[in-house]
């Protein structure tokens, strides 16, 4: 129902949970990207050109429909971008009925990681070593898919030895002490 003003009303300003989230002409509004299975106070207030600002509507309670329905498995793909500390996942995006907020990533049954994207690169590997990656969707609901199919991946073995040091000195030799000194290795 419009609200009458002895000038004009210019537009009306939706509340929810007590903060203006909008402010329209209309005698409408659709919020989206709300929260399945929560609660929401809802209160509107219209305004004139003058600036001035009436009492609030009468507050309504309304409870987004729960959210069950848990997201699809994501599609794992090979690995890329192997090192011998590091290797790049990627995956198949899910999907769900309200939307994925993101994944989690598991190493070897472990899980290490949340990401809202749809790679990631798992640092801090040894070298030489096989890992088992699997990953999880979830929605905004809370709502977990199954795992995705393992991504087995072996990091680069690491078979080459550091150089040898160079340049061993001894300097400031007194009695009880010997300062030494030599060049870097490189590895």
């Amino acid at each position: 129902k419009k609200a009458y003003d002895n000038i004009e009303v210019k537009g009306y300003q939706v509340y929810r949970d007590g903060k203006k989230i909008i402010s329209t002409t209309k005698t409408s509004y659709t919020n989206t990207d709300l929260v399945p299975g929560r609660e929401y106070t809802y209160t509107v207030k219209a305004y004139d050109a003058a600036g001035n600002v009436s009492a609030e509507s009468n507050a309504i309670n309304v409870t987004t429909v729960i959210d069950t329905q848990p997201p699809s498995a994501p599609v794992a793909l090979p690995a890329s971008f192997i090192t011998s500390t590091s290797i790049t996942l990627n995956w198949r995006s899910s999907t769900d009925n309200t939307g994925i907020k993101g994944y989690e990533v598991y190493r070897d049954g472990t899980k290490t990681a949340l990401t809202s994207s749809t790679s990631y690169v798992c640092k801090g590997l040894l070298p030489g070593k096989i890992y088992v990656f699997t990953v999880k969707a979830y929605d905004i609901a809370g709502n977990y898919s199954a795992q995705s199919n393992g991504i087995p991946a072996e990091t680069i073995a690491d078979t080459a030895s550091p150089s040898a040091p160079t340049s061993l000195k001894a300097s400031s030799v007194t009695e009880t002490e010997v300062n030494l000194t030599w060049a870097a290795s490189s590895d």
